[in-house]
């Protein structure tokens, strides 16, 4: 019962700080950013997918395929293949922002923080599988309680000394990569590379499919939010009858290194919707901003 306390533990930290701090950021530095724990959330699934695969199924191979490669190998194939799929993300971050409707201006530092957050917490959580497999969950505890006091701490800290937002993202993921690297090669020794995937998928195929089907229905689930009416709250209730586009100069004043005002033009398209509710006939407009 301890040693499932001890696991159950770690899992609510890891659930609670994340929300805690997505608040904390919406008082300290902008009151929408409580919206990127929703806006990244589909991607928690894709991180859970490389864990029940990478971490937890090559734990399992070890013990069942009598493979004492398995667990660091697949800890470093995760790191290989999380690196490209989450690079891709946090790259095309905004076609990520704007396909879930939502403004890229507002969310873009915040969004690759999270992306990246994500990236940095599957390395970690392969480690702490490791030490769950191997009965060390005191270990995993202390490990997993500094990690996220860390986060929190130089995530609260940063927003309240810098104010910027690229600073904020560039120091909190700087800590927390520097003592993944600390924790990750700890772990390591001298191994060879050889690990079933096949069997790893096998043994967490239950995950793996709940997973895979969350994402997309979270996904595509949260882009149906962006049809709910707000007169009657029927949800995926609103259908698009007509859009227009229109593209226009926009001038930007900004103050130079001497102290004086520089004016540049930026072009920027907007894309204004119509639409009607099925339900209650309420008819609604959207319209969306992007710089060109």
């Amino acid at each position: 019962m301890k040693r499932l306390l001890r696991i159950s533990f770690n899992s609510a930290i890891f659930s609670l700080i994340p929300i805690l701090s997505w608040f904390m950021l919406g008082l300290l530095v902008d009151k929408n950013l409580v919206n990127v724990f929703t806006l990244t959330y589909p991607l928690q699934f894709i991180w859970a997918l490389m864990k029940s695969i990478f971490a937890t199924g090559a734990n399992i191979s070890k013990e069942k395929d009598k493979n004492e490669n398995a667990v660091l190998s697949g800890m470093t194939l995760g790191i290989i293949v999380g690196f490209v799929v989450f690079g891709i993300f946090a790259i095309n971050v905004k076609k990520y922002v704007e396909f879930m409707n939502m403004d890229c201006d507002t969310y873009k530092e915040f969004a690759v923080y999270s992306i990246l957050q994500l990236y940095i917490h599957l390395i970690f959580s392969s480690v702490l599988e490791k030490l769950y497999f191997e009965n060390k969950e005191k270990l995993a505890n202390k490990y997993c309680m500094r990690f996220n006091l860390l986060n929190f701490v130089i995530l609260i800290l940063s927003s309240i000394i810098l104010k910027d937002k690229i600073q904020i993202v560039v120091t909190t993921l700087i800590a927390i990569l520097i003592y993944t690297v600390y924790v990750i090669i700890k772990q390591y020794k001298k191994f060879k590379f050889q690990i079933n995937i096949l069997n790893c998928c096998k043994y967490e195929s239950v995950e793996i499919c709940n997973n895979i089907l969350f994402f997309l229905i979270f996904l595509f689930g949260m882009d149906s939010n962006s049809r709910t009416c707000e007169k009657c709250k029927k949800w995926n209730s609103i259908v698009w009858i007509k859009s227009n586009i229109e593209v226009k100069d926009k001038i930007i004043t900004k103050k130079g290194i001497t102290g004086k005002e520089k004016s540049k033009k930026q072009k920027e398209r907007i894309d204004r919707n119509t639409g009607k509710c099925t339900n209650c006939g309420n008819e609604v407009s959207k319209e969306k901003i992007k710089k060109l």
